[in-house]
């Protein structure tokens, strides 16, 4: 049997096949080196499942990317012709993985943003990762990370081009010899995994966690909210503990890749419950039809 790491490896190479690149509308592979995404990490981006040609949960993803424009003050975007160029690029691969960059544009030395008035928006298109289908099927092994993240409320929730600590996590998740890992940050608070939002059950009581600290909102968290809400299911947003994981009936994890995604052995527990992801799942499918 292969290592879960060999097999998150092995899909991994097969998801970074580009098959598109778009800069400012212009199919293009280069980036100016004064670009200060590139040299500050200055920027954000989104992720996005294309099926069918139609990018899933577009007006999350816009809302999204205008919002972290809006916290970074990152202005002069093109909303309207990125939209175009997101349609367009989903529709010329039904199936696909549709990411979009944005950052401040080229500038000076030095951290002042001043005379950056021409932001760069870059629209990439990938294969689908082999591993999901899979993984939605047959559930993931999660472990618990030692690695701690960081606490800044200025950027919590935004996906910001700075994923160091994404980088340096994935690293134990694949010494781990997991799937995934649960993350922590600095005050003990459970905040996700390496590349999702997290979920749990007890009883009939859904929970998350509270990101107002750290962490990343992801469009598929907010996606499954919205659908709890509609129907009528309790849940809450919290700051959660590996203790209340521990003790969880259910745990699924989500991104808008993966979407919903079922737990199957947490920190060696074998999960035998997926009553409400397997629900979620289908809710979900069924509202991308």
């Amino acid at each position: 049997m292969k290592k879960p790491d060999t097999l998150w490896h092995q899909a991994f190479l097969l998801s970074v096949i580009t098959l598109l690149h778009l800069i400012n509308g212009v199919a293009s592979s280069q980036i100016d080196v004064n670009d200060r995404g590139l040299q500050y990490g200055d920027g954000f981006f989104t992720t996005m499942l294309v099926t069918d040609g139609h990018a899933q949960w577009w007006d999350h993803h816009l809302a999204r990317l205008q919002t972290s424009a809006q916290r970074l003050y990152i202005s002069g975007i093109d909303w309207h012709r990125l939209e175009r160029d997101v349609f367009a690029t989903a529709s010329a691969q039904p199936s696909s993985v549709i990411k979009v960059v944005i950052t401040r544009g080229s500038g000076g030395r030095g951290y002042s943003p001043q005379g950056c008035n021409l932001p760069s928006v870059i629209v990439s298109q990938f294969a689908v990762p082999a591993h999901v289908d899979a993984w939605q099927q047959n559930g993931i092994s999660l472990g618990v990370a030692k690695f701690k993240l960081g606490v800044s409320p200025a950027l919590a929730g935004l996906k910001t081009l700075n994923r160091l600590e994404q980088v340096l996590g994935r690293q134990e998740v694949l010494a781990l010899g997991v799937d995934d890992a649960v993350f922590c940050n600095v005050n003990g608070d459970v905040i996700e995994t390496n590349a999702a939002n997290i979920f749990w059950r007890k009883d009939e009581l859904v929970y998350t966690c509270d990101l107002c600290g750290s962490g990343v909102a992801g469009v598929m968290s907010q996606v499954v909210l919205d659908t709890l809400s509609a129907e009528n299911i309790p849940f809450n947003v919290v700051k959660g503990t590996l203790d209340a994981l521990r003790s969880a009936d259910e745990i699924w994890i989500t991104n808008s890749v993966q979407q919903v995604v079922p737990v199957r052995l947490f920190d060696g527990r074998v999960m035998q419950d997926f009553a409400f992801s397997r629900r979620l799942q289908a809710i979900i499918m069924e509202g991308n039809r």
